[in-house]
């Protein structure tokens, strides 16, 4: 995920990706409720922050345990928060068609993003 061109996370720091996608999704939520919203990456101490910081900009950031991997991006909230929808949906589209057991969850996923885009749209 790149924000302007700045890289936020990187394939590297990925580890359990549904866990990881769970929070997004819950951070995106959080936006629509406050002005800040956060999650931590699945069994990692990778905060990923969205602040809204006014005139319709986000800042969006990693912290780390370790300050090298601190980074910061500013972008339009509803073309990132759509275009990061658009990955969730995306991503548990994929995993309908290749995991049928856990079909429920994915498609509650699947509403619950596009209940943002609408939000958003």
């Amino acid at each position: 995920m790149a924000v302007n061109g700045v890289p936020l996370v990187t394939k590297d720091m990925w580890d359990y990706i549904v866990p990881l996608w769970l929070g997004l999704l819950s951070a995106i939520k959080g936006l629509s409720r406050k002005d800040e919203s956060s999650t931590y990456f699945p069994d990692q101490p990778i905060l990923f922050e969205m602040k809204r910081i006014g005139g319709q900009r986000l800042e969006v950031s990693l912290s780390a345990s370790h300050p090298d991997l601190d980074v910061s991006a500013n972008a339009d909230e509803k073309e990132f928060v759509l275009k990061l929808t658009e990955g969730g949906e995306y991503f548990f589209s994929m995993l309908l068609h290749m995991d049928q057991k856990n079909r429920p969850l994915y498609e509650h996923q699947l509403e619950s993003f596009t209940e943002i885009r609408a939000m958003y749209s």
